[in-house]
């Protein structure tokens, strides 16, 4: 949302016939004469209807989606305090004393941007002193510390990801934990932000490590108004979540992604109240046009033209300096779906506008709950894939699933290679659990935890009656399938899969 690197370009504006006064600030007082890449499409403030509105908004999302409550909060900061302690114990026993500087943990994420839920995980960073080493982190703290701690559930350590992380359960809480290594005189003071000058003194990978808080900070500098803000990007995650499009790890958007999104409609119309800024959002995303440029500050790039955004179909830049792209997994499969729900979104905005215009009678109207309705994911599709893993042991069917989720984009794009058009595969952001069996079950002859993913398939420009068609078409689909599980046969080959050997599959 700066004027490097986020996502430019603007929709169309509304305009009120009459204005309200200014809402009471709650702004930003050091922003430049425009937040974004470009200036606002509309100064305009709300009508007393928007303000109305906003308030019925509010009701809806408080009673479907309400926030964490304050005793939720308490706790979730006790686990913090918590697993800080215990990372600065792992570093007094490992360097028997001798390293005196403190580890900090510090969040991100949606705890950070004021939007967590209940069911919210806690995205934590450690920030280690370089003295550490981050290797250590992830194997010797995880087994040292989490594995034996009583209040740990589950545990899942993956430091060969893209970004290393930790993913943990404690006190019933799930967190993913990532970790940077840091100069020790950086943990010296009050730690509770990365400074941006701090990434010249660390590790490429660890600074990758980091941007998470940079990017919530960044977020929260570049809009007029952070409780607009906060209330219309908690509707936007829980639509997205009931319509199925919300899991970075399956191919579609994750949180920071959709909160990016928001905060660029924020941008184009700074006063808005929230109902319509969730509605700019539908409008303005609707009309996208996603690959065909970026902004880097003061010229458009193609977005192509540097090989590692080739593949980006739909790019949502990140506002800091490196810029980063935080869908780079979406497929162009994903892109269809989220689409065609953007746009499902825009015509139920455009009917409730007509309900407010025509004065339509209760129970007749378009409601916020008709666009937050869940998706009738087995009513849609007829035919699926289905991804069944089991293992023997909990701790194994954790890692495995891990494994197969991260990688389920690999299996769309190898029906997007094998089958071209004429298979459109739209995969469930959820695995369907099912374990552990019950104790008669026969050991040796049935696996202890199984669990399922699933891919609802239509076909494309394939008459029913085309037998030579379907056949060549099944054909295709064994070939992407095939292709899927020998990628993940040698993903399982690493070290980190040792202890693992013959528990899964």
């Amino acid at each position: 949302m700066s004027g490097r690197g986020v996502i430019a370009g603007v929709g169309s504006s509304t305009s009120s016939s009459s204005q309200s006064p200014p809402p009471p600030p709650t702004a930003n007082t050091s922003l430049p004469p425009w937040p974004g890449v470009t200036p606002p499409v509309s100064e305009n403030y709300p009508t007393r209807a928007d303000y109305e509105a906003t308030e019925e908004l509010r009701h809806f999302i408080e009673n479907r989606a309400p926030p964490e409550s304050s005793h939720g909060m308490l706790k979730r900061y006790e686990v913090l305090v918590e697993i800080e302690r215990m990372v600065n114990k792992w570093i007094y026993d490992v360097s028997a004393g001798e390293i005196q500087s403190k580890a900090r943990v510090l969040t991100f994420g949606s705890f950070r941007l004021g939007v967590i839920t209940p069911m919210s995980d806690i995205d934590t960073l450690v920030l280690l002193p370089n003295s550490i080493s981050r290797d250590d982190f992830f194997t010797d703290f995880v087994e040292t510390m989490l594995n034996r701690s009583p209040h740990v559930t589950e545990c899942n350590p993956v430091p060969a990801a893209h970004v290393p992380i930790i993913k943990v359960k404690y006190r019933g809480i799930c967190m993913d934990i990532l970790a940077a290594c840091v100069p020790t005189h950086v943990l010296s003071g009050d730690v509770d932000s990365v400074q941006e000058e701090l990434i010249y003194d660390v590790e490429k990978r660890c600074m990758k490590s980091m941007n998470g808080i940079r990017v919530a900070d960044k977020m929260l500098s570049l809009v007029v108004d952070t409780q607009t803000f906060r209330l219309a990007t908690r509707v936007i995650k829980y639509w997205a979540q009931q319509r199925l499009i919300y899991s970075n790890a399956i191919g579609y958007m994750g949180g920071v992604s959709w909160a990016v999104m928001v905060g660029r409609v924020c941008q184009l119309y700074p006063n808005y109240s929230a109902k319509q800024i969730v509605e700019r959002f539908f409008f303005v995303y609707a009309r996208w046009q996603w690959t065909a440029t970026r902004d880097y500050g003061n010229s458009n790039v193609p977005l192509r033209r540097y090989t590692s955004d080739r593949h980006h179909v739909m790019p949502v830049i990140t506002p800091i300096f490196p810029t980063h792209n935080t869908t780079y997994n979406v497929q162009e499969s994903n892109k269809r779906v989220i689409v065609r729900e953007i746009k499902r979104g825009r015509e139920i905005m455009e009917l409730m506008s007509m309900n407010k215009s025509s004065g339509a009678t209760k129970g007749n109207e378009v409601t916020w709950a008709d666009l937050c309705a869940p998706f009738p994911f087995f009513q849609v599709y007829r035919q699926f894939l289905l991804l069944e893993i089991s293992a023997e042991t909990e701790k194994a069917f954790l890692k495995f699933k891990g494994l197969v989720e991260s990688r389920i984009r690999v299996l769309v794009k190898n029906l997007e290679t094998c089958c071209g058009h004429k298979v459109l595969p739209q995969p469930h952001p959820v695995m369907f659990p099912r374990g552990p069996l019950g104790a008669d079950a026969i050991p040796g002859e049935a696996p202890t935890f199984l669990g399922a993913f699933v891919l609802g398939i239509t076909f494309d420009h394939i008459a029913t009656d085309d037998l030579a068609a379907s056949a060549e078409v099944s054909k295709e689909i064994k070939t992407a399938c095939d292709g899927f599980a020998e990628h993940i046969t040698q993903a399982a080959l690493s070290d980190e899969w040792d202890s693992f050997r013959g528990q899964f599959k």
